[in-house]
């Protein structure tokens, strides 16, 4: 399976119960990869440092986490579980050029090499 891909966001909706991943994350980049999923008809996951790669539509509650060089080995293994287990194949990373995104992308890099699937980076 295909899927388009992007970080999460600080910027979140802080309501107390559970809500989609794609609507916890306030961030344009979010929406703007949402967009393109749908374009494509393609499944829409986001990148969580304390989550991992999840499916947009999967509820989690506020948090407030910022993913730290230290983690980024320990995430890449929970990336490469759940790429294996939602039989990914090829994903399309959407980023934009900035320094705080750094260790998401080595996550994400270390991740799709350990689980042996095709990762393409796009630039939003």
């Amino acid at each position: 399976m295909k899927i388009a891909a992007t970080i999460c966001s600080r910027s979140k909706r802080s309501d107390a119960s559970l809500l989609p991943a794609r609507d916890r994350y306030t961030g344009e980049h979010v929406q703007r990869t949402a967009t393109i999923a749908d374009e494509f008809k393609t499944p829409f996951y986001i990148l969580s440092g304390k989550y991992g790669l999840i499916e947009a539509n999967t509820e989690i509650p506020t948090y407030d986490y910022y993913l730290e060089q230290e983690q980024v080995a320990s995430l890449a293994k929970i990336i490469e579980a759940q790429i294996a287990k939602d039989s990914i194949t090829k994903i399309n990373f959407y980023t934009e050029d900035k320094e705080s995104w750094a260790p998401y992308i080595e996550a994400m890099h270390k991740g799709a090499a350990l689980a042996g699937v095709t990762l393409e980076m796009h630039t939003l």
